[in-house]
């Protein structure tokens, strides 16, 4: 006795819970219904994609449009009007500079000498002089020479030296007085054309490097240049900046509009399809139940007798060949 295989077929089959089949065929018959109603319609019929109104449309391109136009004139202007002060500004500076190095170089006090002797040594030095003196030349003049000449007759001197000793003692007198207030007036006048001088040399210095002066005048030019450069810099970002803005909207809604004409197109061709799904997301795809057959194959074992048979079998063989 040998060992062999043994083949076996079994049906099975599996049902839902009794509990759920009956509500389980309302849901299939419900899930049909609805799919039999539907699955003909045309479905939603308007827009997917919102996009903007036309006088939304009207007004980004207007403002599009003045932003390439009057607000880059507004702009152009702005930059070359601060380009206009920034140069004058720094050409100012650059006079300044070079006044600077003038002034420096110059030999003030050589300066300041000549002015105060051309203020002394003016035309009208010696008629103020000579106007100075007048009542003393005049008393000398009219009153001493003449009181001299008397004295001199009354006491019977007049031709002795002694009144020509007095004459020239008071000419002297005179000329002395004439020589001192010369002298002051000269004097003072140099002091104050040497303070003018002193003064014009402060007044220029001054109006070079001074609060208000032509240095600050021309660091504030340039300044205020520059500020209106930098301006029309940061206004001209803004434009472009507003330009590419409106530019992306405008793409935007013709984009959306694609968008919508895609969407409804879709839509309407794969609605069969998406309605389809859904049916059978219902009754389909899940495992209510199931039935078939199913084979499965046995091997069987030799037992230990017929073993030992086919042992002694195959001795017998041997011996009967001899």
């Amino acid at each position: 006795m040998g060992g062999g295989s043994q083949k076996t077929t079994e049906y099975q089959k599996t049902d839902p819970w009794a509990g759920q089949q009956p509500y389980l065929k309302d849901a299939f018959a419900e899930a049909q219904q609805i799919y039999n109603s539907k699955k003909d319609s045309n479905g939603y019929s308007g827009n997917h994609v919102a996009s903007y109104e036309p006088q939304d449309i009207s007004g980004m391109r207007a403002v599009r449009d003045w932003a390439g136009t009057t607000g880059q004139g507004i702009i152009d202007t702005q930059a070359a009007g601060g380009q206009d002060l920034f140069s004058r500004g720094s050409q100012a500076l650059t006079e300044v500079d070079r006044s600077l190095e003038d002034f420096a170089a110059k030999d003030w006090t050589a300066t300041h000498i000549d002015n105060a002797g051309r203020y002394s040594n003016n035309p009208f030095m010696d008629a103020m002089v000579e106007a100075s003196t007048r009542d003393a030349q005049r008393t000398f003049n009219e009153d001493t020479i003449r009181g001299i000449n008397q004295n001199a007759a009354t006491t019977g001197n007049t031709n002795s030296t002694r009144a020509g000793v007095a004459a020239g003692i008071a000419q002297r007198g005179v000329a002395d007085f004439a020589g001192d207030t010369s002298a002051t007036m000269r004097g003072d006048a140099w002091s104050t054309g040497l303070k003018m001088s002193q003064g014009d040399q402060q007044s220029i210095l001054k109006s070079l490097m001074g609060d208000g002066g032509r240095g600050d005048l021309a660091r504030d030019t340039v300044a205020r240049g520059s500020t209106m450069m930098n301006d029309a810099l940061a206004n001209e970002a803004g434009v472009l900046g507003l330009q590419s803005s409106i530019a992306e909207l405008l793409k935007g809604d013709k984009q959306s509009k694609l968008d919508n004409a895609m969407q409804k197109y879709e839509y309407k061709d794969t609605r069969r399809q998406s309605l389809l799904d859904k049916f059978y997301n219902i009754v389909g795809n899940k495992l209510w139940g199931s039935e078939g057959f199913s084979t499965s194959k046995t091997e069987a074992q030799p037992s230990a007798m017929s073993t030992a048979g086919s042992i002694i079998g195959s001795i017998g063989s041997l011996f009967r060949g001899k």
